[in-house]
């Protein structure tokens, strides 16, 4: 509402003509109130005695001062009306912001029902699903051994790899190494062992920051160092540990031991933000590769569902395989083969 304007000359003038009427009245003939103001046309109408005889005097300029009087009642109704309305349009602006902040509080209160999140919220759940960097997927060379007679590999020697993911709930260490103290396996293999904190150390990482150890199986060269982290979960398929018990390993020493702490799973698990694992049952009946979703695309660690890169990549597939080449990961690790698979960029056609 804009502010009240001041009176106009018609006003005034209307004010001086009233004042002039006001001197040539005779004080008989004004009203008993002694204001001193011409009586309005309706009030001689309804009263009497003296307001009677004031109809007698000169009226000329009666009308005039009346339709004065008027415009001034309308002038202040109108501001007295302005400032009404002022005062209504403030109770609905403060109406209006009080329900839009109660809809936006609703509009929260639906989203945390729904399970829906802000666009800010969205992008914070994106970055806490891939908190790990393409560098921070790190192999560790664990040990060498002569494969036997009787193995595909007969008389060949090969690398047996472990690797650590560095995350910020702490490390994943995916598989431990060959432990010691077997004479069967120093025979058969004649390992040359790395122990796997002095790996971990090597690569800048503490041993007591391994949060987690994933064996991709139970054979003694990918469990061996279990006991080296008493305490820590070690994420195991429920098949492996049942085959692995049913089975009596002459290495059972490195399996059970105190603190050792299983937690067994059943097919496909995340075992912590971005990292996961996969049933890929084939070398064994409870295998399992793992997944890392980093900033740079997945990263495989296929374990033992296939023997090296050249297998992986051109070999005859079983299922699992077969699952694990239509991840189509940017980066392909094996625990007997320090090739690293890269996925190749599209070519451009012309």
């Amino acid at each position: 509402m804009g502010p009240h304007r001041p009176r106009s000359h018609a006003a005034d003038r209307v004010r001086r003509a009233r004042r002039r009427a006001l001197r040539r009245a005779d004080p008989a003939e004004l009203s008993r109130d002694g204001r001193g103001r011409v009586p309005h046309r309706d009030r001689r109408a309804r009263g009497g005695g003296d307001q009677g005889a004031a109809e007698e005097g000169p009226r000329a300029r009666g009308p005039r001062v009346q339709r004065g009087a008027r415009v001034r009642a309308r002038s202040r109704a109108a501001h007295r009306g302005r400032a009404h309305e002022r005062r209504i349009e403030r109770r609905v602006l403060a109406r209006v912001a009080w329900l839009r902040a109660d809809a936006r509080t609703d509009r929260a209160a639906v989203r945390r029902r729904e399970g829906q999140r802000s666009a800010a919220h969205r992008r914070g759940a994106r970055q806490a699903r891939t908190p790990v960097k393409a560098s921070d997927v790190v192999p560790l060379h664990l040990a060498d051994v002569t494969y036997p007679d009787g193995h595909p590999l007969a008389g060949e020697d090969g690398p047996v790899l472990g690797f650590a993911i560095r995350h910020p709930d702490g490390v994943v260490l995916v598989d431990t190494g060959i432990g010691e103290g077997n004479a069967w396996i120093d025979e058969h293999y004649r390992p040359r062992r790395r122990d796997v904190r002095e790996a971990l150390r090597a690569s800048g990482l503490a041993p007591e920051s391994v949060a987690t150890i994933v064996n991709t199986h139970l054979h003694f060269d990918h469990c061996g160092q279990n006991r080296a982290f008493a305490g820590v979960p070690i994420v195991v398929q429920r098949a492996e540990r049942e085959l692995a018990r049913r089975e009596g390993q002459p290495f059972v020493e490195w399996l059970e031991f105190p603190g050792a702490r299983y937690e067994l799973v059943e097919g496909d698990r995340e075992v912590a933000p971005g990292v996961s694992v996969l049933a890929t049952p084939g070398h064994t009946a409870g295998h399992q590769s793992v997944v890392v979703r980093t900033d740079d695309g997945l990263m495989l660690i296929v374990g033992q569902a296939a023997q090296d890169a050249r297998v992986f990549a051109t070999g005859e597939a079983d299922q699992s395989v077969k699952r694990l080449r239509a991840l189509e990961a940017e980066r392909i690790h094996f625990s007997h083969d320090r090739a690293v698979l890269r996925r190749r960029a599209p070519v451009a056609r012309a």
